[in-house]
């Protein structure tokens, strides 16, 4: 299973932002007011707002592989065609697949994937793309086993805040692992970080989350910032981030995380700008630290790189 897995790794491009119908509603409340968008128009953003938001949770892969110097530009060569084959019109069940190096290991590269159902990761493993790559992973081109490790979402994911053209994503892997009776009281936590991240911190494009599908209490993460690292630096002192920290000091886990960090290679761009409330504020880059006042608009509301 596992060698099959690595061989079918198909690294896709961020979901299309999963967007609140109340999200939707201010922007079209927006678009309307401002000439922007007809009557007929606004009612096809509610719609599709509507359609999204029943959707299931994604099957989800994150992946950790170790290539050998001598082969990285075939190794690339080879992911970017199966990331380019992966997101087309010949793969209508994959929704994400992207992929970064390590911060301080060279050639050590992290993907993450998600498709409609488990269904959808094995019409992947059928591609002609994912044959290409099987022909390149039986060329021994690793330096250590691959980790490949299957969840899916804890819940039906949602789109961060941070806006599209803020530059390549900084990005993490996490896998922690929860004592039984801890378990409630992790996964309390941990969505309330995961709401607190997604819906007041403008630097946050992803947060997301899933028990292993193999091995009970073990669960992994995928976030993903703008600006860098010091997107995440600011989600680390943000108020939901210090009630979790507040919890992983009670002993929670059985044995200690694994985190990785990585931004990400010819990444499609962060979801696009979002309506989260229906307050009006004065925006100022602060994460890019920048101090300029951008204007008065919708709260949420994200202009260009700056917020």
């Amino acid at each position: 299973m596992l060698a099959t897995a690595v061989a079918a790794l198909s690294f896709a491009a961020p979901p299309a932002a999963r967007v609140s119908r109340r999200a939707v509603a201010t922007m079209r409340d927006w678009g309307v007011e401002a000439g922007r968008l007809d009557a007929a128009e606004a009612q096809d953003l509610l719609d599709e707002a509507q359609a999204e938001s029943s959707e299931a949770a994604l099957y989800c892969l994150n992946v950790k592989l170790c290539i050998k110097p001598e082969v990285r530009e075939e190794f690339l060569d080879c992911i970017r065609a199966n990331q380019r084959g992966t997101l087309s019109s010949a793969e209508p069940l994959a929704v994400t697949y992207v992929f970064g190096e390590d911060e301080s290991t060279p050639n050590t590269f992290h993907f993450f994937e998600q498709y409609r159902g488990v269904e959808g990761f094995e019409a992947h493993t059928k591609s002609a793309h994912f044959a290409d790559w099987e022909t390149f992973a039986a060329t021994e081109p690793f330096t250590e086993p691959p980790v490949v490790s299957f969840y899916t979402e804890d819940a039906p994911g949602r789109a961060g805040l941070a806006p599209a053209s803020a530059g390549p994503l900084f990005c993490l892997h996490v896998a922690l692992h929860v004592k039984p009776e801890r378990r409630n009281a992790f996964l309390d936590a941990m969505r309330g970080d995961q709401e607190g991240a997604l819906t007041t911190e403008p630097a946050c494009a992803s947060y997301l989350f899933g028990e292993d599908a193999n091995e009970p209490n073990t669960f992994h993460m995928y976030e993903a910032y703008a600006y860098g690292r010091a997107g995440f630096e600011a989600h680390a002192k943000s108020e939901s981030y210090a009630a979790w920290s507040a919890f992983k000091q009670t002993d929670p886990f059985s044995r200690p995380a694994t985190v990785s960090y990585f931004t990400l290679f010819d990444a499609p761009p962060p979801p696009p700008p979002r309506i989260a409330d229906a307050e009006r504020l004065t925006f100022t880059n602060e994460v890019s630290g920048g101090g300029e006042a951008m204007g008065d608009a919708p709260a949420g509301f994200v202009w260009g790189g700056v917020f």
